[in-house]
């Protein structure tokens, strides 16, 4: 019990961290140790930093994903869900003819997530580019038809 006491670290105490689930609570744990990377220990993922903004005519998402090229994504929108998958695989050999061993080493970094889109959308007509490490994506609205007021006169 002294011990409890003596800890500057009152977190422990906290009954609220009880209830974090279990990749909350490794976080937790490995924010106090500089230079470590949860994405190493959670499979790679990833914080979303999908940026969605309404205009009047178009829907457009922006992504900024540095050391990509075009070609590393693929996008798909099925109905108002649009999904963002990112691919970069690498493969480096250096072979030294004064040394007797050969260093191969293959990279193989994944992203994908899905987000629905606030409004009905045209799929078909998205139009998307990668400029200067940042995934811009226009998608046109769906013009939804305007309630019609109609007048009737009674007989």
């Amino acid at each position: 019990m002294n011990m409890l006491t003596r800890s500057r670290n009152h977190r422990s105490l906290n009954p609220d961290y009880a209830a974090l689930p279990f990749e909350e609570l490794v976080k937790s744990v490995f924010n106090y140790f500089p230079g470590f990377r949860s994405d190493l220990v959670f499979g790679g993922q990833v914080n979303s930093k999908l940026e969605v903004e309404v205009k009047d005519k178009t829907v457009e998402v922006k992504f900024p994903c540095p050391g990509r090229c075009k070609d590393d994504f693929e996008l798909e929108v099925v109905g108002d869900f649009l999904t963002v998958k990112a691919v970069k695989c690498c493969k480096n050999t250096e072979e030294d003819g004064k040394k007797h061993y050969v260093v191969r080493e293959r990279i193989c970094e994944t992203y994908e997530e899905s987000v629905k889109l606030p409004v009905p959308v045209k799929g078909a007509e998205t139009k998307a580019k990668y400029v200067h490490g940042v995934l811009e994506i226009s998608i046109p609205r769906i013009e939804e038809e305007k309630p019609s007021t109609h007048i009737v006169k009674i007989n």
